[in-house]
């Protein structure tokens, strides 16, 4: 009951076409990874939808649908940049982070890319970098509900990000599109 899938201490795996909902924490955990894909996934009604702690080098998050997610709908989280070469592609995140910071929530991370996701409906931030060495955020569509934060949020020294082509829309008024 605590988690959907949870691996630990894997390399070249492919996690695909599950539906994880409804457990304790995660829906898919992952720690100490090394080249794997986690694509096709639906992930709803967790703590987090996807979460990356500890140590991972080039995690691919692909084509997974993420909703109704307490927390974020995907997390990442280096502590000290153990999380290298992320690739976030074509994800769809709604409805997520009514307890915590984003729906894409990432801290200490190194060499991200983040490129035609559609995030829509996320409370609070869609995208939050947090103290992240080069970040790249490309071609996503991001709508804000109104009574939520930024669309992408960059603090805590992340330095050499890089936002280009996106579509950022933010129904708040009191908010913008990039803080």
């Amino acid at each position: 009951p605590r988690h959907g899938i949870r691996a630990v201490n894997i390399k070249h795996c492919v996690l695909r076409n599950n539906e994880c909902y409804d457990q304790l924490f995660d829906g898919i955990q992952l720690g100490f990874s090394e080249n794997v894909v986690i694509e096709y996934n639906t992930v709803h009604h967790q703590r987090v939808g996807i979460n990356l702690g500890d140590q991972h080098l080039n995690p691919v998050i692909r084509g997974n649908r993420c909703y109704a997610n307490d927390q974020a709908g995907i997390q990442m989280d280096g502590d000290a940049y153990l999380i290298s070469n992320a690739k976030l592609e074509q994800n769809i995140l709604y409805d997520n982070n009514h307890q915590a910071s984003a729906a894409i929530n990432m801290r200490d991370v190194e060499q991200a890319l983040l490129i035609n996701n559609l995030l829509y409906n996320n409370w609070r931030n869609a995208i939050a970098v947090n103290n992240c060495l080069h970040t790249h955020i490309y071609n996503n569509t991001i709508v804000n509900p109104i009574d939520s934060k930024w669309c992408i949020l960059l603090c805590n020294q992340s330095e050499g990000a890089r936002v280009y082509n996106n579509i950022l829309v933010n129904l708040d008024p009191e908010k913008g599109s990039i803080g």
